[in-house]
C-alpha cells in the first residue's frame, strides 16, 4: 500500500481492485531520460 501512495504523490496513475482474499494494485509511469521516453514494462512490486 505504501507504493500505491508514494506513485500518486510523485503524479502516477493508480488502480485498486479488491476482493475477499485479494488485492491487486497497479500504477503507469512514464520515465523521461534526456527528452525520450523509455517503454514501460509490467512487473510484480510485492506478493502477500
Amino acid at each position: 500500500m505504501e507504493y500505491a501512495t508514494e506513485a500518486v504523490k510523485q503524479g502516477a496513475a493508480v488502480i485498486g481492485l479488491g476482493l475477499k482474499t485479494h488485492v491487486v494494485l497497479a500504477s503507469a509511469n512514464k520515465t523521461t531520460l534526456l527528452g525520450s521516453r523509455l517503454p514501460m514494462r509490467a512487473s510484480i512490486i510485492h506478493t502477500v
